[in-house]
């Protein structure tokens, strides 16, 4: 099955199945964020796309702000040997990005995490897992093609062993299923990176 998710003028298309649909319904699920502001779900509790607003200091009025976007996607059925591919714009002021996959928002057989410039930490990918909404041991990573301001582009493919990402400039690097997982349901995306098209194939 072919799943093509692309944001044209702000708005979500998703198409599945040579069928589009578009973002419809506003509501609050109850895994996501307690507050979130331009919350849409699209395709029958498929998939959700919104963004936080975060003030720089929460006691001073918001002068400057800092837009977390998140895009989120469950029961996405990803098969062994199935291959995700994603495009995205990082901001030109970028301090993070997150790419997760794995069964729910509390089990992620890969948390993907190039920082730019956050928690102490410049120019490295750090990879972890959560169980039980747990987090596990990092692996940091030293490879780092991503750029501020640029296009960035991803390929993560699940083998049953590993998972295995791979990047612009054909860097790339792999990551054990600690979990076990056959199957990955659950996906999101957050950080300083608008996301411009995505492939499950």
């Amino acid at each position: 099955m072919m799943f093509t998710m692309s944001c044209v003028h702000q708005t979500w298309r998703i198409l599945l199945e040579k069928r589009a649909w578009e973002p419809r319904l506003r509501t609050k699920p109850h895994h996501l964020p307690s507050s979130p502001q331009n919350l849409l779900m699209a395709n029958e509790k498929q998939a959700w796309s919104f963004s936080l607003r975060t003030p720089a200091a929460a006691s001073s009025p918001c002068t400057r702000c800092r837009f977390l976007k998140i895009m989120v996607m469950v029961n996405v059925n990803h098969h062994l040997g199935d291959r995700i591919e994603l495009k995205g714009k990082v901001a030109p002021d970028a301090e993070r990005f997150a790419v997760s996959l794995g069964q729910t928002s509390l089990d992620l057989a890969l948390y993907f995490n190039p920082r730019f410039e956050s928690e102490g930490d410049a120019g490295i990918i750090v990879c972890n897992l959560m169980k039980g909404g747990v987090w596990e041991e990092e692996q940091r990573e030293p490879c780092f093609p991503f750029q501020k301001g640029q296009d960035a582009k991803m390929s993560f493919c699940f083998d049953g062993q590993q998972l295995r990402v791979t990047m612009q400039e054909d860097q790339e690097l792999t990551f054990p299923n600690r979990l076990g997982l056959e199957t990955i349901s659950f996906f999101s995306v957050e950080g300083d990176i608008k996301v411009t098209s995505f492939e499950f194939k």
